[in-house]
């Protein structure tokens, strides 16, 4: 099931350009969310190839059964790169 959820993940983060009718969610953040009842059904890493930056993935489950997808990038520093974005699927 975790393989599922994971391919899942990225296969959505790589529709993402395809979909350019998705608009990111209000300025919320993870925090938020979870504040609001949704949970975390699974993290994923998504690494460069020419970098040491990475993107992590969250999927988040609301108790109406609805996903959300949130990234969060990070530099080779292990600082914040760029905001978090979350999408609906």
């Amino acid at each position: 099931m975790k393989k599922l959820l994971a391919i899942l993940a990225l296969g959505l983060l790589v529709s993402w350009n395809a979909n350019s009718d998705d608009k990111p969610l209000s300025e919320k953040t993870i925090n938020d969310l979870l504040n609001d009842g949704h949970i975390i059904i699974n993290e994923d890493i998504v690494k460069s190839k020419n970098t040491k930056s990475f993107i992590k993935v969250f999927t988040l489950k609301a108790l109406s059964s609805s996903l959300i997808i949130c990234t969060v990038g990070f530099d080779s520093d292990g600082m914040l790169d760029e905001k978090t974005a979350c999408y609906k699927p």
